[in-house]
């Protein structure tokens, strides 16, 4: 699989991308499940960015969500889709 992120959408600042990135590219270097992987980059946005994020990861799924302001990302890893948003 590739280790190259592409961002396809974003509201996020530099900071906060360049982690999301990275902590994408760390869960699929970790996991091979979409669920683990998901599960993974939540649980390190929660850590870092307070709760509570959304992640999603897969080859197809549509979206529509609602996000707070400067906390979304949509991106691919590879083949694979990652959304990333933190939502109340």
């Amino acid at each position: 699989m590739a280790d190259r992120v592409t961002v396809l959408n974003t509201e996020m600042n530099k900071e906060m991308l360049e982690y999301a990135v990275e902590t994408t590219r760390e869960a699929f270097e970790k996991y091979n499940v979409e669920t683990q992987i998901a599960e993974f980059i939540k649980k390190r946005l929660d850590e870092k960015y307070a709760r509570s994020w959304h992640c999603v990861v897969g080859t197809w799924y549509g979206s529509y969500v609602t996000h707070e302001h400067g906390h979304f990302v949509d991106m691919m890893y590879g083949n694979k889709a990652v959304l990333l948003f933190k939502a109340n």
